[in-house]
């Protein structure tokens, strides 16, 4: 099984488990769940929860599925000896792959025999830990010698985190249930821890149906703070408040479910909670809580690690989704037809549709949530997905490539290049659009300083030019190399006046309209060039090398390869006209 549908499996369990567990009281019912689901979702041949004595330093077996022995089932062992007494002591994970054989665990001949008559040899286990608390150890175990994979372990560990809860939250139900019939002295006081557990069993109620209608961080802080009556917020070193309302200094140790109170700048009371396991971000409140709103502000940060992780995981999903339509639209084989027509359906589009096409190639690799974050907010778009070492994005309006640009240009300093076509009915042959783009996207590589170039005005030069790459510089300069010893002006004016006579057909007329001089200037200049580079520079097969030369040129000048050249500014073209017709007069 991939990681992903474990981690699928794993957030849907959790997500159960938790809605399953706000709804049972007694503690039996809640032990029965943890043990069934545990054992089911680990796939072992048992699974077991022990609870600690700690009076009697002592972890026994409280409940088990999958069990056949009488003795294993009723296994009582001191705390830090075995497996199970080394789990339950509350530090970590920890799994044997062959208990009976294992010389780094401490074995206790009584429960040995235990271990023997049920056949078990692979053993793993997680702490169930409240507060800082061992409660005692969820463990699963194989008939067979084996090592518990990392995902195994994982699921084990999260499984623990919410039994502890679930089994706390059950002995304080029952206690405050007991508690009701003391003495009047003590009712109005256990009936407020009543109603205390019974509202966080209702904010966990309501967190959990807010994960499951959308794994959405804001959706789990706005139900705390409906719950507290006070915002929630989430800071981090890179989150901080505002200057109005200064923050409080983070705490720079913590221990997981246990709530800080701190006292920031301006005098004001905060309380703390590590949202995450690196306290990368903390749950913040501006006041101090009582205990029961601190339990409720470390439940919170437990479901907004959960909507992470379901987000995390949804992304994955959607993203692995938009890869697979992106490959059904480029598909150009014999079937791809039929495949295309089912991934436009899954856009919504047709053949006929008119669409925008985008390609965009980041120099560094972005973060998981770059389309999420940047691409899939724009207005218009229907598709974003990786392929290839590129963003490609569908679009159904005009202005998509132009709204895409400017988000990423928005999002990023990093340097990237994107070509776009549209808007057409480019689904008619969307492989041959999109090798359109990707020819594009190579002819703003080479451009450089171009961040984004649309792939219908590139032309044949360009993508021969684009085509050579870096190794064209050197033989396309070549035949310019007697103007390198002319005066940079002078050169400047010459290549200028080549490339426009040789677009222009070699026609002198059209040349001088385009560049806005007399044509004797034109005249005096072809002159010139014939004389520097040979009186042949504007047949075949030199022109075409000329042609090329110039047209590389004109694009590290800072103009794209094909496109048409620059023309002169107007008070330039002014003086020019000026000149040729002194040089005239004379």
């Amino acid at each position: 099984m991939t990681t992903d549908a474990l981690d699928h499996r794993l957030l849907r369990a959790l997500l159960d488990t938790a809605a399953d567990l706000a709804e049972l009281a007694d503690t039996e019912s809640v032990l029965a769940s943890i043990v069934r689901r545990t054992r089911a979702l680990v796939g072992t041949d048992m699974a077991y929860l022990s609870l600690n004595d700690h009076a009697a330093g002592e972890t026994y077996i409280r409940r088990a599925e999958g069990v056949v022995t009488h003795a294993y089932r009723t296994i009582r062992m001191p705390i830090g000896t075995g497996v199970l007494g080394k789990v339950a002591e509350g530090l970590a994970p920890f799994q044997s792959l062959d208990y009976s054989n294992d010389p780094t665990i401490t074995h206790i001949p009584q429960v040995d025999h235990a271990v023997q008559a049920e056949g078990v040899h692979a053993i793993m286990g997680s702490p169930l830990v409240v507060d800082g608390r061992p409660l005692g150890a969820l463990m699963v175990a194989e008939r067979r010698a084996r090592r518990f994979t990392h995902s195994e372990v994982t699921i084990v560990e999260s499984l623990a985190k919410h039994a502890a809860i679930a089994i706390q939250n059950a002995h304080r139900y029952t206690e405050a249930l007991n508690a009701v019939g003391r003495a009047d002295a003590d009712r109005d006081h256990e009936r407020q821890s009543l109603r205390e557990l019974t509202r966080l069993d209702e904010l966990s109620s309501r967190q959990c149906q807010s994960l499951l209608e959308e794994p959405n961080e804001t959706a789990v802080l706005n139900r705390a703070a409906e719950h507290l009556g006070v915002e929630v917020e989430l800071l981090s070193p890179e989150r901080p408040t505002s200057p109005l309302r200064p923050a409080p200094a983070l705490p720079s140790r913590h221990t997981a479910g246990v709530a800080h109170q701190v006292v920031a700048p301006d005098g004001c009371t905060w309380t703390l909670v590590a949202a995450d396991r690196d306290a990368r971000d903390w749950l913040a409140v501006r006041r101090a809580l009582d205990p029961a709103e601190e339990r409720a502000l470390c439940r919170t940060a437990q479901h907004l690690l959960l909507a992470r992780r379901l987000r995390s995981a949804r992304r994955a999903t959607e993203l692995e989704a938009g890869a697979g339509l992106l490959a059904e639209l480029v598909d150009d084989s014999a079937g791809g037809i039929v495949r295309r027509r089912r991934a436009l359906a899954e856009l919504g589009l047709r053949e006929d549709s008119q669409v925008s096409l985008v390609v965009i190639d980041l120099a560094a690799v972005p973060e998981p949530q770059f389309a999420e974050r940047v691409l899939s907010p724009v207005a218009g778009v229907r598709l974003s997905a990786p392929r290839g070492g590129t963003w490609c994005v569908v679009g159904d309006r005009p202005d998509v490539p132009a709204r895409v640009e400017a988000a990423v240009r928005h999002a990023t300093e990093a340097v990237w290049q994107m070509a776009f076509l549209g808007p057409g009915e480019h689904f008619r042959d969307l492989p041959g659009a999109f090798h359109t783009l990707e020819n594009a996207l190579a002819v703003s590589r080479v451009a450089g300083g171009l961040h984004a170039v649309d792939a219908s005005t590139v032309g044949a030069v360009g993508m021969v030019l684009a085509g050579a790459g870096e190794a064209s510089k050197d033989v396309t300069a070549r035949p310019l190399a007697p103007l390198r010893d002319l005066p940079p002006q002078r050169a400047s004016a010459l290549r200028e006046t080549a490339l426009a006579y040789l677009d222009a057909g070699m026609n002198v007329t059209e040349t001088s309209r385009r560049l806005f001089l007399h044509r004797n200037t034109v005249l005096q200049r072809l002159e010139q060039l014939g004389a520097v580079l040979g009186s042949d520079w504007h047949t075949p097969p030199r022109s075409l090398d000329l042609h090329l030369a110039l047209l590389s040129a004109a694009r590290d000048d800072g103009g794209a390869p094909g496109a048409p050249p620059a023309r002169s500014q107007p008070r330039r073209r002014a003086e020019e006209l000026r000149r040729s017709r002194e040089r005239t007069r004379e």
